[in-house]
């Protein structure tokens, strides 16, 4: 198999392309993260919560695109 035939995998692309549709997801995030860093949170909380909205939105938005691709 040469490097030509090697499967190219176009997710990363896709996500880098469906962020700005989930900027108000990772900003929750960020915010999220911000606060933990800071330890203005309660021990042992952390922001999985919005971790996984974030990423729900970005494979909602990639599902179209990336399900095309797929043989």
């Amino acid at each position: 198999m040469s490097s030509a035939e090697d499967p190219v995998c176009v997710k990363p692309e896709l996500d880098a392309k469906a962020h700005p549709k989930c900027a108000k997801q990772f900003s929750a995030y960020e915010s999220c993260a911000q606060r933990v860093a800071a330890g203005s949170v309660e021990q042992g909380k952390n922001c999985s919560g919005y971790y996984n909205e974030y990423f729900m939105c970005i494979d909602k938005t990639n599902a179209k695109a990336l399900f095309k691709l797929l043989k």
